[in-house]
């Protein structure tokens, strides 16, 4: 969750900051997280004591963690510059699939057994959320322009 957590920050954290040194990371941290994911996955399936089939899908939150990897698989595959440019604006309505990947991985979470206790951690994912949507991040990337023209003695508008 944290890998997933960090990564989706990424674009939000350059709309507060006007910062973009760290969005080459984006990629390598997808990455991690389809490794992570996967890796989960395969010891959720090999660990059960039910068979595979009950450690991927045998109950409602590993059915929901199972689609969530699965659905970072074309994510990962086409995680590169050659890809970007192959299918242009469609990589990008592509890779809006992470958005569905997290309310996967929330409802994995949610649904996980002991995990309503500790459901205060998927608030992390709400600023990245709140900072994608284009009315609150256009208003976002003006108070920081303003704000900067402030700090640099102009006069900021009213």
């Amino acid at each position: 969750m944290l890998s997933l957590a960090v990564t989706f920050a990424i674009t939000p954290v350059t709309t507060v900051t006007g910062w973009r040194w760290h969005q080459i990371l984006a990629r390598d941290l997808g990455l991690w997280t389809f490794a992570l994911a996967a890796l989960d996955l395969v010891l959720a399936a090999t660990m059960s004591t039910d068979g595979w089939r009950a450690g991927v899908a045998g109950q409602a939150f590993l059915a929901a963690g199972t689609l969530a990897t699965l659905l970072l698989v074309p994510l990962a595959i086409t995680s590169s510059r050659w890809s970007m440019r192959r299918f242009g604006s469609d990589w990008k309505r592509l890779h809006r699939l992470v958005h569905v990947v997290l309310a996967l991985v929330t409802l994995h979470l949610l649904l996980l057994p002991g995990c309503p206790e500790e459901s205060g951690q998927l608030m992390v994912f709400v600023p990245s959320l709140l900072l994608r949507i284009p009315p609150v991040r256009r208003r976002v990337i003006q108070a920081r322009e303003s704000f900067l023209r402030w700090r640099a003695g102009g006069h900021p508008e009213v």
